[in-house]
């Protein structure tokens, strides 16, 4: 019986330490994904137009505070004039137009929230993809995004992958 434990516990450290060195090297890349952004075309044609809806929902919210703005002006200038239930209709004016613009604001960033998220959401997916590929052609184990800020350290045994993963993406030069 104590042949039989003595050689079960042999094979099982045979077993054991055969698999940790049939196992690959750890092997860590790193990736700046706000540089890739960048490089790549797309990322501007989205950002021109986040700018444009940007723009023209700005001109409608100047638009409402020109009006707001002449309301309260009006008021003003007039309030000796006003009897009570035109003061009371002239306030509630004000007050409906400071939430128009309030409701506005709110919808409107999320509106621009919303476009963001739809024009870079694929982008974003692109570069996912690349890293991906990259990343299993290479066999590394893990690659850190340097951008996020999460990382504090990368050494010499860190790999840049950057070029990499522009040259999977059809972008070519030095970045």
């Amino acid at each position: 019986m104590k042949n039989y434990i003595a050689i079960l516990t042999f094979l099982v450290f045979i077993i054991i330490t055969t698999n940790i060195d049939a196992q690959e090297p750890l092997r860590i890349g790193h990736v700046n994904v706000v540089k890739i952004l960048t490089a790549l075309p797309e990322t501007d044609s989205a950002q021109i137009l986040i700018e444009k809806d940007t723009k023209e929902l700005e001109l409608m919210l100047e638009k409402m505070q020109v009006e707001y703005n002449n309301l309260i002006n009006n008021y003003q200038e007039n309030i000796d004039k006003y009897s009570e239930l035109v003061r009371s209709t002239k306030e509630s004016e004000i007050l409906e137009m400071q939430n128009r613009i309030q409701t506005f604001n709110q919808n409107a960033s999320q509106q621009l929230q919303q476009r963001n998220d739809e024009l870079m959401q694929p982008i974003y997916k692109r570069i996912q993809l690349a890293i991906e590929k990259v990343a299993s052609n290479e066999r590394y184990t893990y690659i850190l995004d340097v951008s996020k800020g999460t990382v504090v350290f990368t050494g010499e045994n860190s790999s840049n992958i950057d070029s990499l993963v522009l040259k999977e993406l059809g972008i070519h030069g030095d970045y």
